[in-house]
């Protein structure tokens, strides 16, 4: 059974010389929701490309996701997913996966946990 969103998106996109080349995102999803499970619906990344030991992250060169560890949630129904992407195949999975697991990070340590998961 595949799980879904359950809630609004709030998505950042950074355009240079007018063309979109980075869009990062964080999405609310039913609590046993898994990576590939948001790879699914995500562009730039397929729940077949790399995974981390940790099953939080899936990320491929032009894309990831991960799971927020937002604090004080355990009674909540939900966990808070980022997805980011790029336009141009500049980066490597490597970088995308640092960018993801910095991305989560700063969600986790931001207000928004709190005000998503209400």
């Amino acid at each position: 059974m595949n799980s879904t969103a359950v809630g609004e998106n709030k998505r950042c996109r950074l355009h240079v010389d007018d063309e979109s080349t980075l869009s990062a995102s964080i999405e609310p999803w039913e609590r046993n929701a898994s990576a590939q499970d948001v790879a699914r619906v995500a562009l730039a990344v397929d729940p077949s490309d790399t995974q981390s030991k940790d099953r939080r992250f899936i990320y491929s060169k032009t894309g990831a996701v991960g799971r927020v560890n937002c604090p004080n949630t355990s009674s909540s129904n939900q966990f808070l997913w980022a997805t980011v992407r790029v336009t141009h195949d500049e980066a490597t999975a490597g970088e995308m996966r640092e960018l993801i697991a910095a991305y989560a990070d700063a969600v986790a340590a931001s207000s928004e946990c709190g005000q998503m998961l209400e």
